[in-house]
């Protein structure tokens, strides 16, 4: 359902531009536009999916150092091809779990490590607070 919503926002975004800005305009070319980026990102993030899927059958080791080298390089090489990563790394998330059994797998070294994600996040966040 994720996945779900976020490419019916990014559509409809594409769709609400021209009724909030002066002299938008709905083109086929915005739209074109915003399939290549679904479609590039879901794409991207079946195929990430299935290599982690591959890594986690048959290394298992090191998953946490594997998952943050693909989230900070990933993230820079999927914006630098003007794709999402939020959709991309939903996608992998979702063949992960549901076309594989390694989602449990993914889900322990995931949950391992969420409190100290949240701490960064947070305290990162509250620093940004006036």
């Amino acid at each position: 359902s994720d996945v779900v919503v976020v490419v019916l926002m990014a559509l409809t975004l594409t769709l609400a531009r021209p009724l909030l800005e002066p002299g938008a305009v709905v083109s086929i070319e915005n739209l074109k536009g915003v399939g290549h980026e679904l479609l590039g990102s879901i794409s991207i993030g079946t195929t990430l999916g299935l290599m982690l899927i591959l890594y986690m059958r048959l290394v298992e080791r090191q998953a946490l150092v594997v998952l943050v080298a693909i989230g900070f390089v990933l993230t820079d090489a999927v914006r630098y091809l003007h794709f999402e990563p939020l959709l991309t790394f939903l996608t992998a998330g979702f063949v992960v779990q549901n076309m594989s059994r390694q989602g449990d797998k993914l889900l322990h070294v995931i949950e391992e490590t969420s409190g100290v994600v949240f701490v960064v996040f947070f305290a990162t966040a509250g620093a940004h607070l006036d």
